[in-house]
């Protein structure tokens, strides 16, 4: 009984010990939500790029719309821009490669 109650202990004094991962920078996660928002109208505007199908421009105005609205959900201020742009070259980016996109989908 007494070695199971040291192991035990021994245990939990091993893992109280370790640090905690540290959390998420607010703008990782704004830039991979934002990516989430948008993989629909990148993939969209890449196909565009080889037609000239009238229903193919619908689909991307439509795909526009639920990303903006998408992206204001999030929440982005405009403080958050600078160190979203950074993490988007990270975690997105084929997003910040449309530089007047993403101005458009962050307009207030």
């Amino acid at each position: 009984m007494r070695i199971w109650l040291f192991v035990s202990l021994s245990i939990s004094a091993l893992v109280a010990c370790e640090n905690p991962a540290p959390a998420e920078p607010r703008a990782d996660k704004l830039a991979k939500s934002l990516c989430q928002c948008t993989t629909e109208l990148l993939i969209l505007n890449k196909k565009a790029e080889f037609t000239q199908d009238s229903l193919a421009f619908q689909q991307i105005a439509q795909s526009f719309e639920k990303a903006k609205a998408c992206a204001q959900a999030l929440g982005i201020k405009p403080e958050d821009q600078p160190a979203l742009e950074t993490s988007l070259k990270a975690f997105c980016p084929e997003l910040i490669v449309y530089q007047d996109l993403l101005t458009e989908l962050l307009a207030q």
